[in-house]
């Protein structure tokens, strides 16, 4: 599973934001832009089978919806993006997974320095290994 597979999905999902999205990074001049990064759990350890194949794996990633000058508007597109993923299971750009968790809710990080409001989703996917 890697950002490309979740932005692909993501589009797929909604293709308003085809031309709206970017692995690592994001326009800071667009009004509306979403950026999909790779993130690491902090203090996460990866539990190992003794004697069984590791058949899942889990990956990390941190969406920032970068969302107009309303935090309204932002919080409802970080909403909608939140809904799509939460609970998520079957097939996510080729990959099977079996779990997204989104966090408990978008977080809201202010606005940058042109007064456009941002939140971020702190996304764990678990999914079957290739």
């Amino acid at each position: 599973m890697t950002t490309l597979n979740l932005l692909n999905w993501l589009v797929s999902q909604d293709t308003t934001l085809a031309d709206k999205i970017a692995v690592g990074n994001i326009d800071g001049n667009a009004e509306h832009f979403v950026g999909v990064y790779a993130a690491t759990s902090a203090g996460a350890q990866q539990r190992v089978c003794i004697g069984v194949p590791a058949l899942t794996d889990s990956a990390s990633f941190t969406v920032l919806v970068h969302w107009s000058n309303s935090p309204v508007q932002a919080e409802a597109k970080a909403r909608e993006l939140y809904n799509r993923l939460y609970a998520f299971t079957g097939n996510m750009d080729g990959v099977t997974v079996y779990y997204c968790d989104p966090g408990a809710q978008p977080i809201s990080v202010g606005k940058d320095e042109n007064g456009i409001c941002e939140f971020v989703i702190n996304l764990k996917i678990t999914y079957e290994k290739e």
